[in-house]
């Protein structure tokens, strides 16, 4: 998959470039960050235009179909998100923006929202092994580590 500044998502034949399917517009801005729910079929993507779309996995759906564009859900955020990251084995995944917001995918709400002073959050990730611990990077140089469980910040460093 590829994410484009102008808002399409598009995926790729590695070996030959060639596109085997895109959604233009998929945003009204800069797409990014796009990951794939491990539960069932579906493919978030977050955008500079503060929305959050969930669109469903199967190529037929992007064959330029009648709703072959057309996103499962549209969730809007507060101001431009910058990453995402899904957990292991759950239906909660992370965006990044001025903050880390966990949502659920069945809400259209975010579920809570950690800060720690930081500047905009540039990468989003949950432990693999640990599916409630959430990290994430920031432009002010730090690292936190957050529980989801317990909905607070665990550790922060400054490089």
């Amino acid at each position: 998959s590829r994410v484009h500044a102008i808002g399409e998502i598009r995926e790729r034949d590695l070996s030959t470039h060639e596109c085997l399917w895109s959604i233009p517009r998929a945003h009204n801005g800069f797409v990014r960050s796009l990951c794939v729910s491990p539960l069932d079929d579906m493919m978030l993507s977050c955008s500079d235009d503060a929305t959050i779309k969930i669109w469903r996995l199967d190529l037929s759906q992007h064959s330029g179909g009648p709703d072959a564009n057309k996103p499962v859900t549209v969730l809007n955020g507060e101001s431009a998100f910058t990453c995402m990251d899904h957990s292991f084995g759950r239906s909660s995944f992370a965006t990044g923006s001025d903050c880390v917001h966990l949502w659920d995918e069945n809400r259209t709400d975010p579920v809570h929202k950690f800060s720690w002073g930081s500047d905009t959050i540039q990468c989003v990730r949950f432990n693999p092994a640990q599916a409630e611990v959430l990290a994430c990077t920031a432009s002010d140089r730090s690292l936190s580590l957050f529980d989801t469980r317990a909905q607070s910040a665990m550790h922060k460093i400054v490089m």
